[in-house]
């Protein structure tokens, strides 16, 4: 399958990272990335998805095929983002295997991560550097 959409230069890509706050200023990222609009996932949907507590605010986005973006805002005072990476990325591996996950976390201090992975990853526990 070839690939179709046009790159955006590093200029372009940074200015729309620049202004993510929550997931829905995510959503210009999704829209350049062919994903849908992302839309807030209820308490039972998160903890169906082994996610309870650990979030301010979950939403997900469908993308072409079997890609979906799961867009995480943690509270202040909850864990590290590189923490809620590793544990959110697990839970999905284990409760959705057959989704080809985009991962993205904000925290308030505006960092944002974003992550992405394999299921041959998860043959082996997942790395934390």
């Amino acid at each position: 399958m070839r690939h179709c959409a046009r790159v955006r230069s590093l200029r372009s890509a940074a200015s729309l990272l620049l202004n993510v706050t929550d997931a829905e200023s995510f959503s210009p990222v999704l829209a350049s990335l062919r994903f849908s609009y992302a839309r807030t996932l209820g308490r039972n949907d998160q903890a169906a998805l082994g996610l309870g507590g650990l979030a301010v605010t979950t939403a997900i986005a469908r993308g072409p095929g079997a890609l979906r973006a799961l867009v995480v805002t943690i509270s202040q005072n909850g864990p590290p983002v590189r923490e809620v990476i590793a544990t959110v990325a697990d839970r999905l591996a284990r409760r959705a295997p057959h989704v080809l996950w985009l991962l993205g976390v904000i925290s308030p201090a505006k960092h944002l991560a974003l992550a992405a992975w394999s299921l041959i990853a998860f043959r082996h526990a997942p790395r934390r550097s």
